[in-house]
């Protein structure tokens, strides 16, 4: 379950969430569409699957232009960091959401915790959460 120090990856081939991975979710459009349930251009879905005998620093799906991201074993699992350029496009609030993905068998995704959301972001972006930017 969560909590557990085994990281297990996923199968060449398969998609990033059926093994262990973080999800994060942003929705950089304006206030009169944040938090619509389409899709977007500025809707991103950022998937970092765990590290294996190395760090991983490959972000995969809809990922903002600039971003980077390292995911690194520890005593207790793995830990993941983010680096996000926002710049200018936003106006202070964006939608945000974050969810871990785990399999400790190998046989695909165990479970899913989402902070905010749903196990629907993917496809809609609704219910993430809102941040306001300092």
């Amino acid at each position: 379950g969560f909590g557990s120090s085994r990281i297990v990856g996923v199968a060449p081939g398969a998609a990033q969430y059926l093994g262990d991975c973080i999800e994060l979710f942003l929705d950089f459009r304006s206030a009169e569409t944040l938090g619509s349930a389409s899709l977007g251009d500025e809707v991103y879905h950022i998937m970092l699957r765990a590290p294996g005998d190395r760090p991983n620093t490959r972000c995969e799906n809809r990922v903002p232009p600039g971003t980077s991201a390292r995911a690194t074993a520890n005593t207790t699992g793995w830990q993941a960091e983010f680096t996000v350029p926002i710049g200018s496009r936003v106006d202070g609030l964006i939608g945000l959401d974050l969810a871990v993905d785990d399999d400790d068998t190998g046989k695909g995704r165990k479970s899913q915790i989402v902070w905010h959301g749903s196990s629907q972001n993917y496809q809609d972006p609704s219910a993430y959460g809102r941040f306001r930017l300092p």
